[in-house]
């Protein structure tokens, strides 16, 4: 992402295709230069690799950044954006499929095929088990896990370009946390940590439980620090259950799916609650004089689009509570009735213009 972020900004380069293939290069180079630390230096471990070539990457991404954001936005480059942003079959009444969706059961479903009817992905499974036994066995150990390097750099290239449109932004930053994620993920879906064993399949369902945890805890309003927390107790008890219950993937798919009905009921709770919960008077009545003062304000500008007065009071209120030390927090912010309380407030004034 950093890379297509640097040739957009300072070279000036839009062309789609040119950025995918630098952005994909780079990876790839990335995951190359790992497999021969490992394979051609005989590192002891590969995180021993893994784990530094993360850092002198973070690092560079930083370094040519500036330690900045770089917006994708209104730089020609919306044909990339899409790729990570953009919906197939969308209409008026139907938000469309994502088609970063769309990519992701594809490329699953040819790795699929690539582990399971290939001699090369068969001879993947059998370096991961016992490189040594694969090595006597015939089998190039040593080309296969340079090759398996390469390709994880490419994966994760590719997972670069989608950000481009999901995040329309570079930043160094971005992602620091994704490979305690993917670990995860493999870890919850079977893989093994000493090879040899997992599906692609599995990990998908990894992946899914992963993604209904945040968004579930996002949904409940939890805090990013205790959202940590819950995320690596839940990591330690999906992967002791795996271990001790050896579950398949049909069982992990009815768990994800258990999982992610509970958190919509306690969302569905919490907002239940949050409704019931009134706001103070104090709170009330600052809602009321800001409404009052920037409807006026509305009323001088005789804004011709009442969607546009509406966002701009909704914004406009937002950012000026959220400012005041002097409010409950807790009971305004990003409330229900806060919304209500200011269209039903623009709608009267609107009535008596």
């Amino acid at each position: 992402t950093c890379t297509i972020g640097v040739l957009v900004q300072n070279f000036g380069i839009t062309s789609m295709p040119l950025l995918i293939i630098a952005g994909l290069a780079v990876s790839t180079f990335a995951g190359f230069v790992n497999g021969i630390l490992l394979t051609r230096l005989d590192l002891p471990h590969p995180f021993v690799s893994t784990l530094g070539m993360k850092n002198v990457l973070w690092g560079l991404a930083l370094v040519i950044t500036g330690s900045k954001s770089i917006a994708f936005t209104n730089t020609g480059v919306d044909n990339l954006m899409w790729i990570g942003g953009g919906s197939l079959f969308k209409t008026e009444t139907f938000p469309g499929i994502p088609f970063s969706f769309i990519l992701v059961l594809i490329v699953f479903g040819i790795f699929h095929v690539f582990l399971t009817r290939s001699a090369l992905g068969r001879q993947i499974y059998c370096v991961g088990g016992n490189p040594e036994a694969a090595r006597l066995s015939g089998i190039p150990s040593k080309n296969v896990l340079t090759f398996v390097y390469s390709l994880s750099g490419f994966m994760a290239g590719m997972a670069g370009v989608v950000s481009v449109g999901r995040l329309a932004s570079a930043n160094g930053n971005a992602g620091s946390t994704y490979d305690t994620d993917a670990i995860a993920a493999c870890i919850i879906g079977g893989a093994s940590f000493t090879g040899g064993k997992g599906t692609i399949w599995g990990t998908l369902i990894g992946a899914l439980l992963m993604a209904v945890i945040r968004n579930g805890l996002n949904l409940l309003n939890v805090s990013s620090n205790l959202q940590k927390l819950v995320i690596g107790v839940v990591i330690l008890l999906a992967v002791l259950a795996m271990m001790v219950f050896d579950l398949n993937i049909i069982i992990k798919a009815i768990l994800c799916f258990l999982i992610f009905s509970c958190l919509m009921v306690m969302r569905s709770i919490k907002r239940a609650y949050d409704l019931a919960d009134d706001i103070d008077p104090d709170t009330l009545d600052k809602v009321t004089s800001l409404t009052d003062d920037y409807a006026i304000g509305d009323e001088k500008r005789n804004h011709d689009s009442n969607l546009d007065s509406y966002l701009n009071l909704l914004i406009e209120t937002d950012e000026e509570l959220s400012k005041d030390p002097t409010i409950d927090q807790k009971s305004f912010s990003y409330n229900v009735r806060l919304n209500r309380r200011i269209a039903e407030r623009l709608e009267s004034i609107q009535r008596k213009e």
